[in-house]
């Protein structure tokens, strides 16, 4: 084994330096693949990602091989959540639910749980210039796919041309995607990142330019999120944006660049939102809901079909978990159960019900612990919250904050969607963890030299 770390080490360098170097930019052409095309195109047995990561997860385990971390990192940070969570995780899959084992749910898991790994591995020598600046680019670029989708229909939906209709032709916005709700995750935690960042960038730091570049991508992403007509992720866009102002109020920050962010959303919605006001299918139902339920939440649940089925679904989750605690109901069994209860759910709800009966709680920390059981979601959930705790302790001037504001926009997200199996969460997760632990920052400054993002924040 020795001659063996002695032969990578002659090759790939002393220090790794080349081996780090192509885990960046493994690391970069894996987010931009799969942000462009985050789903199995045509008929291929995979998607165009997975060769990618499986490529980031050798040059991972070599980087650990050559620098010796590999138990480092095993037993420090919140690793160890992680792997407690996938222990109770593969319990409950593969013995407890052994009889009725589903290679489909357990695949989306394992390949999202090495997405984890593979990332944030690698997001701890991310180039942060590079990385907001591709963020600005495809802010603009689905923006204006999703307002030519919304106008010309069908021809603008990318994912039909790569043999992936998702959920059918529609009006709503997918941007790159293979439907609006995965569009609105992506487009709200993007826009969340990039406000942060404008927000806390210090005057004269940028050129007009670039300054312009900056608002015009956060003003045609905010249109772009806007017609994906995810509320959920408006409403994580939302959260992000409060928690942004009272960043920078504590902090006794100026709010120039967040009051110019918050005028450059606004006046895009005015423009491609009301003077030019293509007729979404269920764009004005939408819009009301919120006005309705700030004055009459009851009787708006009650009354919207949408809602009211993630009110009863919900229900029926928690009635699952009550039944099978510990171990859960098994993986894919949440619809069994669903479709088991519907016939009472629809005489109560007076049929204002979603006619789908093949549902899943449309609540990701819902969906994880009813089909795996309590143990694996506290441990989850315990990942999610040391993850945010440390990345707060960095500070609103650290590098990771705008990730951190990221992170808790698709932490409100995904209340509402069930979203906790595929890979965009646990991108979003791994990205902020990988940032956010101060003992990288230690390491890196034993492996390379310093160096500062456009902030002005240590890289």
């Amino acid at each position: 084994m020795t001659g063996i770390k002695r032969l990578f080490a002659a090759y790939f360098g002393d220090r790794g330096e080349k081996i780090d170097a192509a885990l960046q930019a493994v690391l970069f052409l894996y987010l931009a693949v799969y942000f462009l095309v985050p789903y199995k195109p045509w008929a291929f047995p995979v998607s165009l990602h997975s060769p990618l990561l499986m490529l980031g997860l050798v040059l991972t385990g070599l980087r650990a091989l050559v620098k010796k971390t590999l138990l480092n990192s095993v037993f420090s940070d919140e690793f160890p959540l992680f792997l407690l969570m996938l222990v109770f995780f593969l319990i409950s899959s593969m013995f407890i639910h052994s009889f009725m084992f589903s290679i489909a749910g357990f695949q989306a898991y394992l390949v999202s749980f090495l997405c984890f790994v593979f990332v944030r591995c690698a997001a701890r020598g991310l180039d942060l210039s590079r990385l907001y600046a591709w963020i600005n680019i495809y802010l603009i670029a689905s923006g204006v796919l999703i307002l030519l989708q919304v106008n010309f229909a069908g021809v603008f939906y990318i994912s039909g041309f790569l043999g992936n209709y998702g959920f059918g032709l529609t009006s709503q916005g997918w941007g790159f995607a293979n439907s609006c709700t995965l569009a609105g995750g992506i487009m709200g935690w993007l826009l969340a990142v990039q406000l942060a960042h404008y927000s806390f960038t210090a005057a004269g730091k940028v050129s007009r330019l670039r300054d312009g570049v900056q608002l015009c991508a956060i003003g045609m992403g905010t249109i772009g999120l806007f017609y994906t007509l995810s509320r959920a992720a408006w409403v994580g866009l939302m959260l992000a944006a409060v928690c942004v102002y009272l960043a920078l109020y504590t902090a006794c920050r100026a709010r120039t660049n967040f009051v110019k962010a918050v005028l450059s959303g606004v006046i895009f919605l005015i423009v491609f939102g009301v003077l030019v006001h293509p007729e979404v299918y269920n764009k004005k139902e939408k819009l009301l809901s919120f006005f309705h339920f700030f004055f009459s939440p009851g009787a708006t649940v009650a009354s919207d079909p949408s809602v009211n089925t993630r009110v009863q679904a919900w229900g029926v989750a928690i009635s699952g978990i009550k039944s099978a605690p510990v171990w859960g109901i098994g993986l894919d069994q949440f619809p069994v159960l669903y479709r088991q209860a519907y016939p009472e759910l629809f005489k109560s709800s007076k049929g204002i019900l979603d006619l789908n009966q093949n549902i899943n709680p449309h609540n990701s920390y819902l969906y994880y612990t009813v089909e795996v059981g309590i143990l694996s979601a506290f441990f989850l959930l315990l990942l999610i919250a040391r993850i945010l705790v440390v990345a707060l302790r960095e500070g609103s001037s650290s590098r990771v904050f705008p990730f951190l504001i990221g992170l808790i926009c698709v932490c409100g997200w995904i209340f509402t969607n069930d979203f906790i199996k595929e890979r965009f969460f646990w991108i979003v997760l791994a990205v902020a963890s990988g940032l956010a632990v101060p003992g990288r920052v230690q390491e890196l400054a034993t492996d390379a030299p310093t160096r500062s993002d456009p902030a002005g924040a240590p890289y």
